[in-house]
């Protein structure tokens, strides 16, 4: 893969490659002192970047995220190198994994003498220990939450399609109680579970193929599984243990992950609603997640906006036309019940 990168200082911009077996050339700087500089300089800015990137953790409250946040640019003064392209700290980017199996694999090989990539190296090595055990512990927490008022939620992480009817549709009361709770209209609540009920049949736990970490996985089928298991801090284990032991959490952690990757705030490494890469598909209307989430419109309409908007899916007319289906389903389901 071949990276360009602004210039150290005036000058022409410089050309990175990183072959099949992670190795890093510099290919306009012929001394290797020359590379060597280019090298640490990069990576310098991307342990900057990812590591207050892996730094936070989401379900702590917003002055821990501070403290958490000023921990981190302790460890990772910001470097003075010129900023790096966006694509290069955008985390899940091609071009960020594949810059970041090279500079691991410079520093498995002790090519590379940065002291603050060694740190960054067992920061995140830290930090993900200790996003695990947050992550148990509020599972914990919860097992011991009374939540009477609220259906029961089901998960199997074993079979996509083992949930009986009867617990379908009590996940999919799940999803209108803790959405209707959080401000969602009907229509937007079943535009949701029109595409829910396509990609995983409403099961929480679903792998697109069983236990296979690079394929989709959720209500929505995040792809990768193991990209999205990163995102929200925890490992197969973990959320495999989630599903069996206590399918709430798991349900409420991908329900809040859609709204937080929905959100015009989101961060750019995790956002999903996209307006603008809507493309050729089918979709009657436009629109920011504010406006999906409080919109009164057709579910069937607000099936296909979410498709465009947040799956992005492939599907052809009949495809699309089960989501469609499914929410407007959902909605006389919803409105006869009350």
């Amino acid at each position: 893969m071949k990276i360009t990168i602004p210039p150290l200082k005036k000058g022409e911009p410089i050309n990175i490659n990183i072959d099949m077996h992670n190795k890093i050339t510099v290919s306009d700087l012929t001394s290797p002192e020359g590379q060597k500089k280019v090298i640490n300089r990069i990576a310098e800015q991307f342990a900057y970047a990812i590591g207050i990137t892996k730094g936070v953790n989401k379900e702590i409250e917003k002055l821990e995220q501070q403290q958490r946040l000023y921990e981190w640019s302790k460890l990772y003064p910001k470097p003075t190198f010129p900023a790096t392209p966006p694509q290069l700290l955008r985390r899940g980017s091609a071009e960020s994994k594949v810059l970041g199996n090279a500079l691991k694999e410079l520093y498995k090989t002790q090519m590379y003498d940065s002291e603050l990539f060694d740190a960054f190296i067992r920061g995140t090595q830290e930090n993900k220990e200790q996003q695990k055990r947050e992550t148990k512990e509020r599972n914990e927490s919860q097992k011991t939450e009374t939540s009477s008022t609220m259906p029961t939620v089901y998960a199997d992480p074993k079979d996509t399609y083992s949930l009986r009817e009867e617990e379908k549709i009590s996940n999919a009361e799940y999803i209108y109680e803790y959405l209707k709770a959080r401000g969602w209209t009907t229509q937007a609540i079943c535009g949701l579970l029109g595409n829910i009920e396509r990609e995983s049949h409403l099961n929480p736990a679903s792998y697109e193929i069983p236990n296979n970490v690079n394929r989709g996985y959720g209500l929505v089928q995040w792809t990768s599984a193991e990209d999205f298991f990163e995102e929200v801090g925890v490992d197969k284990k973990i959320i495999d243990d989630m599903a069996l032991e206590n399918p709430q959490s798991l349900m409420d952690l991908q329900l809040d992950f859609i709204v937080d990757t929905s959100l015009p705030s989101a961060d750019n490494s995790i956002k999903r609603w996209y307006p603008s890469l809507v493309g050729n598909r089918d979709t009657p209307y436009i629109m920011e997640f504010n406006e999906y989430i409080n919109s009164t419109k057709n579910p069937r309409d607000l099936a296909k906006v979410f498709n465009s908007h947040y799956e992005r899916s492939d599907d052809d007319a009949v495809q699309l036309k089960e989501r469609a289906d499914n929410a407007e389903k959902w909605y006389h389901y919803f409105n006869e019940r009350e």
